[in-house]
């Protein structure tokens, strides 16, 4: 059987990073920010900041925090039978995850990095990966563990083709030629040639 699914126009404006709650009953989102800018502690009139929506009721939508720091990207998630919303915010200075409850209360921050802000931050349950410089990191929202940086290793095809150093060249010499003047060498080496 295929089911068709239903589209609807939300009155939301200026909506991005939009998510729904675990009971598919509330619609939280980021209204405004400075996307894909790398702008740092921005305080003006684009600021970003979190809003949710009662997607049954014919209510307005409202913010979920009234505080004047960038505020965007809700990850909800449920922690002691509670819905909490975490999200990316700026207001230690650098870009952490914080975590507010359903009114926008109850403000947790769970990551304290200094210098390199959060980017691309997901969330899977209550376990959240996100970017921190050029490395990932995992955190669980429901313990008060640390942040976890992940180990990543790529395989891929022709390893043997990629460029890598050697640490004693002089161990993998097969051959060395002078030139008949004595100015120059000719080295060979694994299958490649040098001249000095």
């Amino acid at each position: 059987m295929l089911f068709r699914s239903q589209r609807r126009q939300l009155p939301v404006g200026q909506a991005s990073d939009a998510t729904l709650s675990a009971d598919g009953k509330t619609l939280y989102f980021t209204r405004s920010g400075l996307r894909s800018d790398n702008a740092r502690q921005y305080r003006g009139g684009a600021i970003a900041r979190l809003w949710a929506l009662d997607l049954g009721s014919h209510a307005e939508a409202r913010p979920l925090l009234a505080e004047g720091n960038n505020d965007r990207r809700p990850l909800p998630y449920r922690s002691g039978g509670a819905e909490r919303i975490a999200f990316l915010s700026d207001r230690d200075g650098t870009v952490n995850l914080w975590s507010v409850n359903a009114q926008g209360g109850d403000l947790r921050q769970h990551t304290t990095h200094k210098g390199w802000d959060i980017r691309h931050a997901s969330i899977d349950g209550s376990r959240v990966v996100y970017a921190l410089g050029a490395d990932l990191y995992l955190v669980d929202l429901a313990q008060s563990a640390a942040p976890t940086k992940l180990d990543v290793s790529l395989g891929g095809d022709f390893d043997q083709q990629r460029e890598r150093w050697i640490k004693k060249p002089q161990d993998f010499l097969t051959d060395i030629t002078f030139a008949p003047n004595g100015e120059r060498v000719l080295l060979a080496a694994r299958g490649h040639l040098a001249t000095q």
